[in-house]
């Protein structure tokens, strides 16, 4: 797969209020996200990097901030939002990443680095962690995280893509 994974929580956002605002990074989360990318572009070193986000508003919200530090557009995927909801049902993160990037049209197999943005359900189970905390960046480029909580061999994750049209 890719040279390095790193993994970010979203930015804290708003659970209440305007409804136009629930959803959305909080100031907070606004400088939660810009110091994840002022870390990334640290650990980077001015590697080409692909940023790949759950498609919800707080996630996607987080890697445009992150990818206007590091001068590369965020990729929003619906896969990778459905495996934050739905962490039980997700065989192996290393499947989720290769489904998103294959409908985004993105190389698995590329020499870029990969940054993901999503929820912490999917991050927590995928790092063996009670909690990631917002705008946390885990270095994750030996995981290979397996999840013993999917004990159907993925066929409900199968299930979940196929009715949302994404199989």
């Amino acid at each position: 797969m890719t040279r390095e994974t790193y993994l970010v929580r979203h930015g804290a956002y708003h659970r209440d209020g305007p409804r136009e605002l629930r959803g959305t990074l909080t100031e907070s989360g606004i400088e939660q996200a810009r110091e994840a990318g002022q870390t990334l572009k640290a650990w980077l070193l001015g590697n080409g990097a692909v940023i790949l986000s759950s498609d919800a508003p707080r996630a996607l919200q987080t890697a445009q901030i992150i990818g206007a530090e590091l001068g590369v557009e965020a990729q929003a995927s619906k896969i990778m939002r459905l495996a934050g909801e739905n962490p039980e049902q997700v065989p192996s993160l290393r499947a989720v990443l290769i489904k998103a990037m294959e409908k985004l049209g993105i190389n698995p197999n590329g020499s870029h680095s990969l940054v993901v943005v999503n929820h912490e359900p999917l991050l927590a189970t995928a790092t063996d962690r009670d909690s990631v905390a917002h705008g946390e960046v885990i270095d994750y480029t030996h995981g290979n995280w397996h999840n013993p909580a999917c004990q159907d061999g993925g066929s409900a994750w199968k299930n979940t893509l196929h009715e949302h049209g994404l199989a």
